[in-house]
């Protein structure tokens, strides 16, 4: 059995998270999840509250752990929110709410707790993004520019960890079947010119969503990640969307355009 190794993941009260923190915690690793409340379903691994949208709470977080832990093997950001509807009607709340779960939570815990990884032997900071900071799709704009987000700041951190021997990865599920999609903040306003399109683009995420993949995927991608002496920049989780995100990024625009607009947008 590989050496037992100290884990934090964000996010940790339901979905992905949640399953991450479940999974490695029965594989015997020492997890600790975190997220603003905790799980409602039964757990074992150790919880500790941490507020992504509050400098202060993950100030405190950092610190408690610090006291526990002298060194951090992995650091999991699995944190995430996604706001539905037209960017001329999506408030400046929702989008910096979005950002500050997305992006601004992950880099700054992962600033936090930097001094306890690099006292780790092989220490591993991963990413949970999505394909769609790869595909941008309409009336989830400010969901699909925080995964992009996470991607630069992947490629970032790599290049200036790498002397220390921090390895950095972003993993890029597609749609998988969680509570994200329950969970998920909708605008449809009742006089929006946007409306019909709106809930058609909706209802269309939502029925993907509902019949994606098993997080226990996303758990197997990780798993193997943890494995490697070095990880690659971005993995994209499952044969599909490695070969949609393969695409996206050949195929000529207006022809990408063309296909999401017809899936999402019309």
């Amino acid at each position: 059995m590989p050496t037992a190794k100290t884990i934090v993941v964000t996010g940790a009260s339901s979905g992905i998270g949640f399953e991450l923190a479940r999974r490695l915690y029965d594989d015997g690793h020492r997890v600790i999840g975190c997220s603003r409340t905790y799980p409602k379903q039964p757990y074992d691994f150790e919880y500790m509250i941490c507020d992504l949208k509050q400098e202060s709470s993950m100030v405190d977080f950092s610190k408690a752990f610090s006291k526990q832990h002298d060194h951090l093997d992995v650091l999991i950001n699995c944190a995430g929110m996604g706001v539905a509807g037209a960017i001329e009607e999506t408030s400046y709340q929702q989008a910096l709410k979005t950002h500050q779960i997305n992006v601004l939570g992950p880099f700054m815990l992962t600033q936090l707790l930097l001094p306890l990884l690099r006292n780790a032997s092989r220490p591993k900071v991963i990413m949970i993004g999505s394909v769609a900071g790869v595909i941008s799709i309409p009336f989830q704009a400010f969901y699909s520019m925080s995964k992009a987000s996470l991607a630069s700041l992947t490629e970032s951190l790599r290049l200036e960890l790498k002397p220390f021997g921090v390895d950095v990865s972003n993993v890029m599920p597609g749609d998988t079947k969680t509570d994200f999609t329950v969970h998920r903040q909708t605008n449809v306003l009742t006089d929006s010119p946007y409306k019909a399109r709106v809930e058609r683009s909706i209802k269309r995420m939502e029925h993907d969503e509902r019949h994606g993949k098993d997080p226990i995927t996303v758990v197997n991608v990780v798993r193997k990640l943890m494995r490697k002496k070095r990880m690659k920049a971005h993995v994209v989780v499952g044969f599909k969307y490695k070969v949609i995100v393969w695409l996206a990024k050949r195929l000529p625009m207006r022809w990408r355009e063309r296909v999401v607009y017809k899936l999402y947008g019309k």
